[in-house]
């Protein structure tokens, strides 16, 4: 249930439809393109211990994303950049 507020949806009001990835138009044809390595590293340590020899106990530590790394997601139309958005180099912003 969409609660609206005034004549704008919760949507319009949080997130502009400009700036809405599914509403672009290509800049090149299909597949042609590749976006940056995502990486991550995930670790887990486990440790299983017998006990009466019919009951095993296992305990384990895990740690996803271990050094907190941020993969990008999208990037600016602009400049092709996911940290800047290009408008302190433009006429706009000198």
């Amino acid at each position: 249930m969409l609660l609206n507020v005034g004549g704008a949806s919760p949507y319009e009001l949080g997130v502009s439809y400009m700036y809405d990835p599914r509403s672009r138009i290509a800049l090149e044809p299909h597949y042609t393109s590749s976006t940056p390595w995502n990486k991550y590293i995930d670790i887990k340590v486990d440790k299983t211990f017998r006990l009466m020899d019919k009951v095993n106990l296992n305990f384990y530590f895990l740690v996803t994303n271990l050094f907190n790394w941020r993969n990008v997601l999208n990037v600016y139309p602009g400049t092709g950049e996911a940290d800047d958005d290009g408008i302190l180099t433009s006429s706009i912003g000198v």
